[in-house]
Order: C-alpha cells, then sequence, then structure tokens
C-alpha cells in the first residue's frame, strides 16, 4: 500500500533525476567545451555536487551542520534548472548584456555630474564650513 513507502521515498527519486541528468547529458553532448560554456549547465552541474554531498553527509553521518546548510539551498537550485525553459529570461538576460555596454558612459555622467556639483557646492559654501579642503 502507500503507507508502507518511506517518507523521503519521492525526494530519493528526485535526487536520482537532479544527479543523473545532467552527467548523462554531458557524456552524450557531442562538444563538451560548448557544453560547459553554458550557465543552465552550470546550474545543473551545482545541483547535481549537492545532491553527491547530500547523499556523501547522510550515510556518513558527520557533519550535521553541512547537511543543514545543503538543505536550504538545494531546493533554490533545483528551481533554477527551470529557468532553461524560459525563454523570455534568455531574452531578458540579453537585454542586460546589452545595458551593461553602455554602463561605462552612464558612469561617466555619473562623474561628470558628482563632480560639478561638488564643484559648486564648494564655492557656494563658506570656506569656515570645510576645514580639509585649502
Amino acid at each position: 500500500s502507500s503507507q508502507d513507502l518511506h517518507p523521503g521515498a519521492g525526494q530519493n527519486v528526485l535526487d536520482c533525476f537532479f544527479f543523473v541528468e545532467p552527467l548523462l547529458r554531458f557524456l552524450v553532448c557531442p562538444n563538451r567545451l560548448n557544453f560547459l560554456w553554458q550557465l543552465s549547465n552550470w546550474i545543473d552541474l551545482v545541483v547535481a555536487l549537492q545532491v553527491a554531498a547530500r547523499w556523501y553527509l547522510r550515510f556518513s553521518m558527520t557533519r550535521a551542520e553541512l547537511l543543514v546548510g545543503l538543505r536550504v539551498f538545494v531546493p533554490t537550485c533545483m528551481l533554477l534548472k527551470l529557468l532553461r525553459h524560459f525563454s523570455h529570461f534568455h531574452l531578458l538576460l540579453s537585454a542586460f548584456w546589452g545595458a551593461l555596454e553602455a554602463l561605462p558612459v552612464l558612469l561617466f555622467t555619473l562623474l561628470v555630474i558628482a563632480l560639478f556639483f561638488s564643484s559648486l557646492l564648494y564655492l557656494v559654501e563658506p570656506q569656515d564650513n570645510i576645514e580639509d579642503l585649502p
């Protein structure tokens, strides 16, 4: 019956899937270097390493605080695996990289504005209020 199943059996099945799936994809990938350059594959490998570490810590019964730390981050990493299937996330990521190219111009503009107004403040403020500048 369904009551005979161990409460963690479902988690063990998911752990096996999350451990084996990226390894199989790596083994059958025609270009393994390209496989390692993709962010979604790194997320999958991190989840596989976390699952392996949880198995090791569960069966070795050492360092229980590490097991608690892994339990906190594993669900988040497993949800990050879903990013591969969202096409809008890839669009958002490409927009972010496009905005990153314009960042030096924006930082330069911010620096010019900050220096202009600090110079203006220096001219307007009475000299006895500013002690460190001559």
